[in-house]
């Protein structure tokens, strides 16, 4: 079961930081093409490392709020929380990596901020989901 869910919750990353990613950078921040697929690629590198991490931080948060059966707008709200205080920090390194410009890394961060207030639910609902269909207990820890 741990092996099953860091391959869920590494999939479910990788699928929507690509879809999160891509649109942040290349219509929004205007970044190259290239910079663009340098940065999905750390970010998968990035992601495979971090997804697990990040799946047991979510879990966490929503236990320590209390807010695994509260209502819709409690989930968002951790959600969001969560997806920000963990991504954040890492997008500001893949970025670097990926040889954006400092004024853009600053601009796309914040995006990203601005942005997980529509992505951070969806992508905790997708990160639900595959553990359903893949049958992967959020409480399986490494």
């Amino acid at each position: 079961m741990r092996i099953r869910a860091f391959f869920v919750d590494t999939f479910a990353m990788v699928v929507s930081s690509t879809i999160g990613g891509v649109i942040i950078e290349l219509l929004i921040v205007r970044v190259t093409f290239e910079q663009s697929v340098r940065s999905r690629l750390t970010a998968m590198l990035a992601n495979i490392i971090t997804a697990r991490p990040y799946g047991l931080f979510r879990d966490w948060a929503f236990r320590f709020t209390k807010a695994k059966n509260a209502g819709h707008f409690k989930k968002g709200v951790i959600d969001v929380l969560a997806f920000s205080v963990f991504q954040a920090p890492l997008y500001v390194g893949i970025l670097f990596i990926a040889s954006v410009e400092g004024k853009k890394i600053m601009t796309a961060t914040a995006m990203l901020v601005v942005v997980a207030t529509f992505i951070g639910r969806p992508t905790g609902i997708f990160l639900d989901f595959c553990r359903r269909i893949f049958r992967s207990s959020p409480n399986s820890s490494l």
